[in-house]
């Protein structure tokens, strides 16, 4: 009976988190806050590196999936070792921990990342069940390792753990705002004046290439680097001057409201997630009262049988004989 509680519980949970966090994918509203600078480190971690090669919505898609298989990991957790009790919150005492400060040092000084130091208080590999808890729950979808430090080369997490870490809200958010600079550089006159010769990015981009192979005065090649613009335009869907402002307007905002909406199910889904640790424990309960009375009623059958031996009833209290 436990099992079918426990599979039920984790169909339905599961199925809550996939619909909250995938209702991101295709609907957009709006706002979205500035991340980080997104360096040069950043850029070749988040999405092991790969976000250049991928377009917007694969950026999407690939940051659901990784933000709903660690919620249901979490999930998991909680269910199949209620027995341990429920996922405790990092205290005061493991921040202060001189180990871990250790291990997020950016620098000679002493300077530790508090950043890094969360996500190692979080996935202590002693402590299995703390990762499972709201707090690192937060700190795992969220987070971010920073700069030059690396706690899976330091044995803190493992190589799942990392992979959900690079596809992090911050990443995520980080990410997505550079593919909105990309958008806002998409126009092909923006990309000669302010992009070639100035971001080695560009150095392989067509509208460069026929820039650089141009001398000055050489009119049919001027008329060849017209063409190319037009052609990279109409590539990116930017047709015309007024095209062009409302087509670079379209998918910023686009991005922008996804990034909004992207973070208020996040909130939302951290919120159930807190919820269902309270919930679990009671449901827990509510099983161990459903067997305890289960155990009453089968001895209770027993008693039953034994006293089915006895007569229905006595004639009175004198009689000497069994009706």
């Amino acid at each position: 009976m436990k099992n079918i509680f426990l599979k039920f519980g984790i169909i339905t949970l599961a199925s809550l988190s996939v619909l909250m966090i995938s209702s991101v994918i295709y609907d957009y509203v709006e706002g979205a806050d500035t991340p980080e600078l997104f360096d040069q480190y950043t850029k070749n971690y988040c999405f092991d590196g790969n976000f250049t090669n991928m377009n917007a919505n694969d950026l999407i898609k690939d940051y659901l999936e990784s933000t709903n298989e660690l919620f249901n990991q979490n999930i998991e957790t909680i269910m199949t070792r209620i027995d341990e009790g429920m996922p405790p919150p990092p205290n005061l005492d493991d921040f202060n921990d001189t180990h871990f400060k250790d291990l997020c040092l950016r620098n000679q000084n002493g300077d530790y990342d508090p950043t890094c130091q969360m996500i190692a208080v979080c996935n202590d590999p002693n402590f299995p069940l703390r990762k499972a808890s709201t707090y690192c729950m937060a700190v795992n979808a969220t987070g971010f390792i920073p700069q030059k430090i690396n706690l899976y080369d330091r044995g803190i997490l493992d190589s799942k753990e990392l992979s959900h870490l690079k596809k992090s809200y911050f990443c995520y958010h980080a990410t997505l705002n550079e593919k909105k600079d990309d958008v806002l550089d998409s126009s092909g006159q923006r990309v000669l004046n302010e992009k070639c010769g100035k971001d080695p990015k560009y150095n392989n981009n067509p509208i460069c290439l026929v820039k650089n192979s141009c001398n000055e005065g050489d009119y049919e090649c001027q008329r060849q680097l017209e063409a190319t613009i037009f052609a990279y335009n109409e590539r990116k869907g930017i047709t015309g001057i007024f095209g062009l402002g409302a087509s670079v307007s379209k998918r910023v905002d686009r991005i922008d409201n996804e990034l909004n909406r992207a973070k208020v199910v996040l909130d939302a889904t951290l919120a159930t997630y807190d919820q269902l640790q309270g919930a679990w424990k009671m449901h827990i309960k509510y099983v161990d009262i459903y067997q305890s009375l289960v155990i009453y009623r089968d001895k209770l059958a027993k008693i039953r049988k034994q006293t089915d031996a006895f007569p229905f009833r006595f004639i009175d209290a004198s009689t000497t004989k069994c009706l």
